[in-house]
């Protein structure tokens, strides 16, 4: 029993943080397509991201929300794929295989309006975007907003619980190994 209850909470321990990265968006040279690079920043690997672009507004007038138009020049991870996918006009994203610790992809977006193709959107339009990362550690969330003069997100990992509920959980466990005892 003694070896159960000590593995249990070993994997416990071992599943309760996940992803804390860095989403870096910056804008390049042509103005109007969206550079995207996603940093691996935490030993879990990354099966999926997904943006959610309903929250943003443009700067059109109006302020309808962004759309997404088309992903390209996709780049990375190291050793590993990336496949697109989207949900609607407003959520896409990529699932990956091999996204490991320190490895980065890359990605250009095109958003636009709803019916209007031709729209240039700029990087800020951006801001309020979700972020939803999968990991091998849990799935994470979070908002694309300004750091410092760049646009990005960072996505911490979840709380881990503090050494007073492990103390709790195996005070709970040693009762009921008591129990079994008894019995």
């Amino acid at each position: 029993m003694k070896s159960f209850a000590l593995s249990l909470m070993f994997s416990l321990a071992a599943s309760t943080a996940a992803f804390a990265g860095k989403i870096h968006v910056t804008l390049p040279n042509s103005g109007t397509n969206i550079r995207f690079t996603v940093l691996n920043d935490d030993g879990f690997d990354i099966t999926k991201i997904k943006f959610d672009l309903s929250t943003t507004f443009s700067d059109a007038p109006g302020n309808p929300p962004l759309v997404v138009d088309s992903t390209y020049g996709e780049v990375g991870p190291t050793g590993g794929t990336a496949t697109a996918f989207s949900m609607g006009q407003f959520i896409f994203g990529y699932d990956f295989t091999s996204f490991n610790h320190g490895e980065t992809f890359g990605f250009n977006l095109d958003p636009d309006i709803a019916g209007d193709p031709s729209y240039g959107a700029v990087t800020t339009e951006l801001i309020g975007a979700g972020v939803w990362v999968t990991t091998t550690g849990g799935t994470v969330h979070g908002t694309i907003g300004m750091m410092g003069r760049d646009l990005g997100a960072w996505i911490d990992s979840p709380d881990v619980p503090e050494p007073t509920t492990y103390a709790l959980f195996a005070l709970g466990l040693a009762g009921i190994a008591a129990l079994r005892r008894k019995k």
